[in-house]
């Protein structure tokens, strides 16, 4: 292909993170609240869409907090009926901190954070059969959950309705399922 069919799928200027999955494109939206000052953004839910543009409906309606930048889509699994998310957001001090991996059920889009006990979940990917998450465990301290030391993280997979990790390599980070 060489670019020249190429059109814009969004208008709004508010759409990022797009992520092709089995039958629909993925994306993070935020959206403009006009009673704050500077019309300000609300955090990015999750939002579907049909490859050709069409049929575009918000799947989440989570409240991150209000240091969070939002929800952006990080994999599907091959039945279109999971999709896994990052929830981003900033300390009271501007730091970025990852907030977690989050589990989304499609169409439905009920929404739950992944949680391992001291360490935030960085999400990979899902498994074939949607059972499983594969994630980095970022050891956290104290109570806006700061980075610790990012070289103890470890490779791990979750059971996508949440539980015991199985961690599969220590001193690890950022993998990948090969499909």
């Amino acid at each position: 292909m060489d670019g020249s069919g190429r059109r814009a799928l969004t208008h709004d200027g508010l759409a990022s993170n797009p992520l092709w999955g089995p039958s629909e494109i993925a994306f993070s939206r935020t959206r403009k609240c006009s009673r704050r000052p500077g019309g300000d953004l609300f955090p990015a839910q999750l939002w579907l869409m049909r490859p050709d543009g069409h049929g575009v409906r918000r799947l989440t309606h989570v409240d991150p907090g209000p240091l969070s930048s939002g929800l952006s889509p990080t994999a599907w699994s091959d039945d279109g009926r999971r999709l896994l998310a990052d929830l981003d957001t900033s300390s009271d001090r501007g730091i970025p901190a990852r907030d977690g991996a989050w589990t989304v059920e499609v169409p439905s889009g009920r929404a739950r954070q992944l949680r391992v006990r001291g360490s935030s979940v960085a999400g990979a990917g899902i498994s074939h059969d949607g059972s499983t998450v594969l994630a980095t465990l970022i050891p956290v301290t104290g109570p806006f959950r700061f980075p610790a030391d990012q070289s103890r993280s470890a490779v791990a997979t979750i059971p996508w309705q949440g539980g015991r990790p199985h961690v599969l390599a220590h001193d690890a980070a950022s993998p990948s399922w090969t499909r």
